[in-house]
């Protein structure tokens, strides 16, 4: 079995063409199309949490509010839906 050098040489030079384009018309917009969304999912977080900081201190148990007749307001009962009227 002989080695044809002249045709590994080609090849490897085709290989480094087809790297180099692939690269310059692949991998550079993927990686920016990559990047771009990652900076459009770190925008939303960074949204959420600030949103979710702005309400923390509204979060909390709250207070059991109850009409005149002593009923709780959204109490199911055959009067409606939102309970003995107040």
């Amino acid at each position: 079995m002989r080695i044809d050098w002249w045709t590994i040489g080609l090849q490897t030079i085709n290989l480094v063409v087809l790297l180099w384009l692939l690269g310059r018309f692949f991998f550079r917009p993927m990686v920016k199309v990559v990047a771009d969304r990652q900076a459009a999912a770190n925008a939303l977080l960074d949204d959420a949490r600030a949103v979710q900081d702005k309400a923390a201190p509204c979060r909390g148990p709250a207070p059991a509010r109850r009409c005149r007749s002593g009923h709780h307001p959204r109490a199911r009962t055959g009067r409606g839906a939102d309970g003995p009227p107040c």
